[in-house]
């Protein structure tokens, strides 16, 4: 497969993990192509960032932030620099290019999108590895079947 059509939306958030984290990161891969996600600030959330920094640096609205307090939105810009920044690319998958499991289609063809996110969707409710590996490894196998016969 040419890895120039595929594009890895990976998103990296502290929620829950560190105190006061509140926001989702992204970026997008391909290659040895990366972009940052940025988004203007609007006046409450600069006023929010200034209120609860602990440092002397003052956030303006209108001034680009990598932080998204909502991951849809930060899923929303992706799918627009996606479009903007890689022309030649025709999937988008939110997760990480070594990660070799199925993983969330954002963009790509609708067959292709619509298989593998049931697949992603059936290993989510059992936990995955941790929560069935057998029924993992068979999940697995028809992604990887499906995958290399697509591309």
């Amino acid at each position: 497969m040419d890895e120039k059509r595929v594009v890895y939306l990976e998103i990296t958030s502290w929620i829950g993990m560190s105190i006061g984290a509140t926001h989702y990161y992204g970026e997008l891969k391909c290659g040895d192509k990366k972009v940052d996600l940025l988004h203007p600030l609007t006046r409450k959330e600069a006023a929010n960032l200034n209120k609860e920094s602990l440092f002397d640096y003052m956030y303006k609205a209108g001034e680009n932030y990598p932080g998204y307090v909502n991951r849809d939105k930060l899923i929303k810009q992706a799918i627009k620099t996606f479009i903007d920044h890689f022309p030649t690319a025709d999937i988008l998958i939110s997760g990480r290019s070594y990660c070799a499991d199925p993983q969330e289609i954002l963009v790509g063809p609708e067959d292709l999108k619509e298989f593998v996110n049931s697949l992603v969707k059936e290993a989510d409710s059992f936990g995955r590895y941790e929560g069935d590996k057998m029924r993992m490894e068979i999940i697995f196998q028809k992604f990887r079947k499906f995958w290399h016969a697509y591309t």
